[in-house]
């Protein structure tokens, strides 16, 4: 393989750090540390695509990440704190895929980070990963 392409779809529950509704929604106390989070879980991934990238013989220059911001209006990753090895940042709500704005078939790989549950239930503000009910893009691209 001489390429490798990848888009990193992330969420914010399933985000390091994340046990409660109040971390995950804009304007309460909690939210401005959970973007943190989630962009440190997200330079995590895209460490570990370079460092697999590396060991099976792929060049750090052929090498392309795509990140999705994929939580609430989706713009929680903060950009000037993102690895800088990542080429595309795709942000905001006006996208036709929200999970997966941009992908192709010239994508190797995605990588779902840090997402919920799709069902709805009431203890989980108390177990870490957050449910929801929210219908996720569940098409062909």
């Amino acid at each position: 393989m001489e390429k490798l392409k990848i888009l990193i779809q992330v969420d914010m529950e399933g985000s390091s750090g994340i046990t409660h509704l109040d971390q995950i929604v804009p304007g309460k106390p909690e939210w401005e540390k959970a973007r943190h989070f989630m962009t440190g879980d997200t330079n995590a991934a895209v460490r570990g695509i370079y460092n697999a990238a590396e060991e099976i013989g792929v060049s750090p220059n052929n090498v392309e990440v795509t990140v999705v911001d994929s939580h609430w209006a989706m713009n929680n990753i903060i950009s000037d704190r993102l690895d800088q090895r990542v080429r595309r940042l795709i942000r905001g709500i006006e996208r036709r895929h929200p999970q997966v704005e941009g992908i192709d078939d010239t994508y190797q790989g995605v990588i779902a980070l840090a997402n919920h549950d799709q069902s709805p239930n009431p203890e989980s503000e108390s177990v870490g990963i957050l449910g929801s009910n929210l219908g996720l893009f569940r098409g062909g691209v």
